[in-house]
C-alpha cells in the first residue's frame, strides 16, 4: 500500500503542475486511500472507522464554495469586458449574447 500512496502522491502533483511532491500530495493520497478503504466496508463497520480515522480524513472545509466564487466572479469581469468592448465598436445589441474569447 505504501507504494500505492506514493504513486497517488506523484499523480497529484502532476495535476498541480509540480515536479515534486510536498506534504499536501501525501495527506491528499492518504485520505484517498482511507476513504477508498473505508468506503468498501459495511455499514457497522464504516461508521467506526470513520470515527477511529476522523483526524486524519478531515481536510478543512469544503473548497467548492471559493471555487464556485471565484468562478462567478470571473464571468462577471468577462460579462462586463465584453459589454464595454461592444460599446467601444459601437454595437446597439449589447443585450445578452455569446462571449468572445480574444
Amino acid at each position: 500500500h505504501i507504494e500505492s500512496i506514493m504513486r497517488m502522491s506523484e499523480a497529484h502533483a502532476k495535476m498541480h503542475l509540480r515536479e515534486y511532491v510536498r506534504d499536501d500530495d501525501m495527506d491528499a493520497s492518504i485520505g484517498m486511500m482511507l476513504e477508498s478503504f473505508i468506503g468498501a466496508q459495511k455499514f457497522s463497520v464504516r461508521r467506526t472507522l470513520r470515527r477511529s480515522f476522523a483526524k486524519f480524513l478531515s481536510s478543512g472545509e469544503d473548497k467548492a464554495h471559493l471555487l464556485l466564487h471565484i468562478l462567478q466572479e470571473m464571468m462577471r469581469n468577462e460579462a462586463m469586458y465584453q459589454t464595454i468592448r461592444q460599446r467601444q465598436r459601437g454595437e446597439s445589441d449589447v443585450g445578452v449574447g455569446t462571449l468572445e474569447v480574444p
